[in-house]
């Protein structure tokens, strides 16, 4: 555990029991292997909703000191955790059927949509593709809530931080019984209802 290392005092019990976590240790083991040895494309490296511009015909993606070759799954899970950190702070104040929350999850399958459209995969490509984004979505949501940087999104919201904690650790674990967006909103608003 490095000193720099930080949560919310409320989360300190759920952080231990995922830093004990074997199954846990062992998915982040494997993602680190496949993001030091795949390199599928150039990616951007620290992609989120602040790196992108859309204007009225094309989308600019700016910020790229961080750009490699590496692992596609890598930008878009960290995209797709952002979605997953606005859907979880609005849902502590929202209910589950509101107009943003609808948007947001709709925000998101589009942008998963619009990238396999683009980039015509297989069937088992566009499988692989969606487990390995998951799962570097889910690296990215543990570092940002139990590591050095933090989410401004959930600053004061610990049962959201909780929310997204247990997200993130299912994600890491059990993310290939997660195929579609609807099992992932699921299991997004199941934890949304445990309490810290």
């Amino acid at each position: 555990d490095d000193k720099t290392n930080r949560s919310s005092p409320e989360l300190s019990q759920l952080v231990k029991e995922v830093r004990s976590d074997d199954k846990l240790k062992s998915a982040v083991l494997d993602l680190l292997a496949k993001f030091s040895e795949q390199k599928e494309c150039l990616i951007h490296g620290d992609l989120h909703s602040g790196s992108v511009m859309v204007c009225r015909e094309s989308v600019r993606v700016f910020d790229a000191e961080f750009a490699f070759i590496g692992p596609a799954a890598f930008d878009l899970g960290l995209f797709l955790i952002q979605y997953c950190v606005s859907w979880t702070a609005h849902r502590e104040k929202e209910d589950v059927t509101s107009p943003l929350l609808r948007s947001i999850a709709e925000s998101m399958e589009a942008t998963w949509s619009a990238y396999c459209a683009e980039a015509k995969l297989t069937s088992a490509a566009k499988e692989a593709l969606w487990n390995d984004t998951l799962g570097f979505g889910a690296c990215e949501g543990m570092r940002r809530l139990i590591g050095a940087a933090h989410l401004d999104d959930l600053t004061g919201l610990p049962r959201a931080e909780a929310a997204l904690l247990r997200l993130c650790r299912f994600l890491l674990v059990d993310r290939l019984n997660i195929s579609n967006f609807h099992q992932l909103l699921a299991e997004m608003e199941k934890f949304s209802t445990i309490g810290i």
